[in-house]
């Protein structure tokens, strides 16, 4: 886990966005046992988790015990109006079905997310973003049809549908260095009601932002320049 002295240097409220999701966002892992507060001493924090996962018992106890909150937009409000900083994962389920650990690619699913830069901007929260380099790899996945997958989404409240497996065919993911990168916070005015043009503005500072975070740590990320090389980022 590696975080940039321009992020460990303002203590200001923040959105963390993390990239990419993929399957059961493991690098979450990486902000437990202390680690995180190490980085960030003072920095309060809760996580944006996709509301279908609050439906179910046992996912929203689950969810709740690891200080997950349900993403609607009132319950992030509420979140930074209480003084916690925000853990976001802008790419949500679309990212689960672009995680294939057989090719070369990364994807962050960015272009059509602009909601968490707009709750920013009304709050003045400040933008930090955060790669995660190996977990496609901690998983293999069913790459189911997309008319199943799209079913599956309207039938079972937004759940997707979703077979995966780690060692031994179980939850038990492969053995694969997960390695985070924390980078600078993007300094974020409060507007109380800002305009398409300030959130497209803000959202292509960010998109830029997350993509050189990616590029300039990747050999870190993956052990070495020669894998680096052959992994592609792509923004969907």
């Amino acid at each position: 886990m590696y975080a940039s002295e321009a992020c460990l240097a303002q203590l200001a409220l923040r959105r963390f966005a993390w990239h990419p999701h993929a399957i059961l966002v493991l690098s979450r892992i990486s902000v437990y046992g202390g680690a995180f507060e190490r980085l960030f001493p003072g920095i309060q924090h809760r996580t944006l988790g996709a509301t279908p996962m609050f439906y179910w018992l046992f996912c929203r106890l689950f969810s709740m015990w690891m200080g997950a909150v349900d993403a609607g937009k009132k319950t992030a409000t509420r979140v930074l109006k209480a003084g916690y900083s925000l853990m976001v994962f802008p790419g949500g389920s679309r990212e689960i079905f672009t995680t294939d650990p057989e090719c070369n690619t990364v994807t962050f699913v960015l272009k059509p997310r602009k909601g968490f830069v707009k709750l920013a901007l009304r709050h003045g929260t400040h933008l930090v973003p955060v790669v995660v380099y190996g977990e496609k790899y901690v998983y293999s996945r069913w790459i189911a049809p997309e008319w199943l997958v799209q079913f599956c989404l309207k039938r079972f409240k937004g759940f997707p549908l979703l077979v995966f497996w780690g060692r031994f065919f179980t939850l038990l993911p492969y053995r694969s260095p997960l390695r985070v990168v924390y980078g600078a916070p993007i300094e974020v005015k409060q507007v109380d009601e800002p305009s398409a043009e300030d959130v497209d503005v803000l959202h292509a500072t960010y998109v830029e932002a997350a993509k050189e975070l990616w590029h300039a740590h990747k050999a870190w990320g993956y052990g070495s320049a020669e894998k680096a090389a052959k992994e592609e980022l792509i923004i969907q």
